[in-house]
């Protein structure tokens, strides 16, 4: 149920819609009088059966139209197409039984330009010929083809035979025997100058000397005694001084004669040493000339041999390529006797090729048939708001909020459209005792004011108390809102 502004106003005797916002269950509290004044009558609901039947008969004119619209006769240099009618389908009865008039239908013809007609005729009456040519040569040649190429005239393939050629060569090396050493043992120990070669030496130089010292001291000390230079006087002393100072100087030449010789025969056993290794040096590059020699006697006997055997490869590769070759001139004359006969029948069963006309994609023309189903229910939501308005109307001027409750009982179980998306300019000024809001709005086709609750919140609250109208939005039962 909606309630106008003034209506409200008038009868609670306020001005501000603020006021009746702070009226916290005040629609509630008013019981329900009956005024005066009657309801107006409610738009019919559209029948949905013959809602659908008339939008079935657009859909079905829509599609014949845009199906004519389609069908454009070409003419091309090659050939032409033409679209006919041939008649109408046959019918069908809608859900009321009633008969359904059927759709019209037609013929495309194509037919060819005359000089490509001609061409056509030609092409026929040649491939007739060629089909009975080729049919009278088919026979002919049918014995051949039932039996395979036969290959048996050309002999084995070829092949190519590398066991005249024997065993690779190789390089044998057994022949020279163990390779030449150097061998130094026969020189045995390497010579040495020590201390005691030296030694040896300087005493035997020593030893030859002693008893020529020894006669010469005997000889000194009697001429001593002969002048009555007795033992312990100065002259004693100063002799026997001079005659120790000639044996040590004796001795150090001695030292230096034996380092001498020592160094002689050091050179000498060195230098017979050098002597013998070179000898042994010599003979062991002779000896390893000589087997480098006959190592690349060898090597010169294997490429020798690896020459005169690629020779005789190639030669047995010449002759197989030779053989081949034949043997493919001989397979592929085979194969032409064969195919030849084929080709020509291809031939003549192939004819010249007609030019096939090429026409151009018409256009297809999009047409919507009108949405009546949609009209229809819009004009019924039309009316049915329009008849909520009126009963709004009469139930505010019944005056007082009890007279519009009473209107509220009266109308029963009668939905009211309280869709959020149906308003505009809305304001909450109230509240019910069921702790729901009472809004001012207008609907978005018209300006006047309006009073009532929101099918959202309802939702919440009391979910029964909305249903879902026809056209797909939300409507309130009062008396069940304001029970």
């Amino acid at each position: 149920m909606i309630f106008d502004k003034q209506s409200l106003e008038k009868v609670i005797g306020i001005s501000s819609e603020f006021e009746v916002y702070n009226l916290v269950g005040g629609l509630a509290l008013h019981g329900g009088g009956k005024g005066g004044g009657s309801a107006p009558a409610p738009p019919p609901a559209p029948d949905p059966v013959a809602t659908a039947n008339a939008q079935g008969a657009a859909n079905k004119a829509a599609a014949i139209s845009q199906g004519e619209l389609a069908m454009v006769d070409q003419i091309t240099p090659y050939g032409n197409i033409k679209y006919t009618p041939r008649g109408v389908s046959e019918g069908y009865k809608d859900v009321d039984g009633k008969q359904v008039a059927g759709t019209p239908q037609y013929t495309a013809t194509q037919t060819l330009d005359p000089s490509q007609q001609r061409q056509l005729d030609f092409s026929n009456r040649a491939g007739e010929q060629y089909g009975q040519i080729a049919n009278t040569q088919l026979d002919e040649i049918a014995g051949k083809l039932s039996q395979p190429v036969d290959f048996s005239s050309l002999g084995q393939a070829p092949v190519a035979d590398l066991s005249t050629l024997g065993n690779a060569p190789t390089a044998n090396f057994n022949s020279l025997g163990a390779a030449p050493t150097v061998n130094y043992d026969s020189l045995g120990n390497a010579p040495v100058a020590n201390e005691q070669t030296r030694q040896a030496v300087r005493q035997s130089i020593q030893d030859r000397e002693k008893p020529f010292q020894d006669r010469r001291l005997q000889e000194l000390q009697s001429r001593l005694d002969t002048q009555g230079i007795a033992q312990g006087s100065k002259a004693y002393s100063d002799a026997m001084f001079d005659n120790n100072r000639m044996i040590n100087d004796f001795n150090l030449g001695a030292d230096n004669q034996a380092l001498n010789q020592m160094s002689q025969l050091y050179g000498m056993e060195a230098d017979q040493r050098n002597r013998a290794t070179n000898e042994i040096g010599q003979l062991y590059g002779l000896q390893a000339d000589q087997r480098g020699r006959a190592t690349n006697e060898i090597g010169q006997q294997f490429d020798f041999a690896n020459q005169a055997r690629d020779r005789s490869l190639r030669d047995i590769e010449s002759q197989y390529a030779l053989d081949a070759n034949a043997r493919d001139r001989g397979v592929n004359e085979l194969t032409q006797q064969r195919s030849i006969p084929l080709n020509e029948l291809a031939a003549m069963l192939s004819g010249s090729q007609v030019q096939s006309p090429q026409f151009v994609t018409t256009p297809a023309p999009s047409i919507q048939a009108g949405d009546i189903q949609g009209a229809t229910y819009a004009n019924y939501q039309g009316a049915q708001n329009a008849y909520n308005q009126q009963v709004a109307a009469n139930s505010s001027a019944k005056g007082g909020l009890g007279s519009t409750i009473g209107a509220l009982a009266q109308a029963g179980a009668t939905a009211y459209a309280s869709d959020r998306r149906l308003k505009k300019n809305i304001k909450k000024i109230g509240k019910l005792a069921n702790g729901l809001f009472v809004y001012l709005f207008n609907y978005i086709w018209s300006d006047q004011e309006q009073i009532g609750v929101m099918s959202d919140e309802v939702r919440k609250i009391m979910p029964h108390a909305v249903v879902v109208m026809p056209n797909g939005y939300d409507a309130v039962i009062y008396d069940e809102v304001l029970a």
